[in-house]
């Protein structure tokens, strides 16, 4: 079962990518599977397209999605309904369940789906990170950061007359990664490093990620052994347990936000079983990722994204258009 595209016109949307095209007609995907995965960069992978031309195409979040772009058929996209890896062999249905809308124009395609299918923010997202820039500890110096360092960087941001909206403590400021314990070798006093860039006029984030480590042996990601555990954020208990943590380090530094780095469903073990309908797996330890990010306010930056809007397509009618 599948539904083919093809490239008479520009197209956008489709997975992020590590090498994106945009629009998306050079992209290549061969049997890609349509979720959240490290590989490719791909944390967003929203099952929407939408062409120059008004036309849109939207397939039902509980598809197990394969698109196959510019692979066998050079000139097309094709989406495929299959229950093969990443998705659970448990699945009873593989239903190509999606609707088509046709327009006079893009913007009206676009605000339709809006309205209908991909659903709007519900709260203004923070200007200032918007306005201005974010300034992370990782793009100058890695992992070699204690509090002299941070402080400097804020003063060579400063003598510039560069503007901020935020600075981000990046890796290497926890005893081991998923402890939330601020390692007091680099930064003796947290909250006293945290003033003082406040004074600076910085708002401070920290690097944070649904990871940790068993034993505190090694990393998730800085070498090519793991010994770590993802936290399964689909079971209430353990997502209240994550943020009440994080919550507590928050109060306890005077940190202003977070930032949230993976959340991908390929880091949870492959083919993961979690909790909730079978049909909205994989994808669905992704989305309560964001929703337990989104509990620290509208300034935390997340990694992984996922449309959290719970509406589903009318599957009696699945073909839809309007001129």
């Amino acid at each position: 079962m599948g539904v083919h595209l093809f490239w008479p016109y520009n197209w956008y949307g489709g997975p992020q990518q590590k090498r994106q095209y945009w629009p998306i007609e050079r992209l290549v995907l061969p049997d890609y599977s349509y979720v959240t995965k490290e590989a490719d960069n791909c944390a967003i992978a929203e099952p929407y397209w939408l062409s120059s031309s008004g036309i849109f195409y939207y397939f039902d979040k509980k598809v197990p999605l394969f698109v196959d772009q510019n692979n066998r058929d050079k000139n097309a996209a094709c989406f495929k309904a299959q229950i093969k890896s990443p998705y659970s062999s448990k699945r009873d249905k593989n239903d190509l369940i999606y609707a088509i809308g046709i327009f006079e124009d893009p913007r009206k395609a676009h605000e339709y789906a809006i309205e209908n299918y991909l659903g709007k923010p519900t709260e203004i997202p923070d200007e200032t990170m918007i306005k201005y820039p974010i300034w992370s500890t990782w793009a100058k110096y890695k992992r070699n950061i204690d509090h002299e360092v941070v402080l400097q960087y804020a003063d060579d941001i400063k003598k510039y007359d560069f503007p901020n909206s935020q600075l981000e403590i990046d890796d290497l400021w926890e005893t081991c990664y998923g402890s939330q314990e601020v390692d007091r070798e680099r930064f003796p006093n947290m909250k006293d490093t945290v003033a003082k860039l406040n004074e600076k006029g910085f708002r401070v984030t920290l690097w944070t990620h649904p990871f940790i480590n068993k034993g505190f042996e090694t990393s998730w990601w800085n070498d090519n052994k793991t010994t770590t555990a993802y936290i399964d954020f689909t079971k209430p208990e353990a997502r209240n347990w994550y943020i009440d943590r994080l919550k507590k380090l928050k109060n306890e530094t005077g940190i202003d936000s977070f930032v949230f780095d993976a959340g991908e469903t390929s880091w949870s073990p492959q083919i993961p079983e979690l909790q909730g309908n079978i049909r909205d797996q994989p994808g669905v330890i992704t989305a309560d990722y964001v929703r337990a990010a989104a509990q620290l306010g509208p300034s935390v930056e997340v990694r992984t994204g996922y449309s959290l809007d719970n509406r589903k397509l009318n599957v009696d009618n699945i073909f839809n258009s309007k001129m």
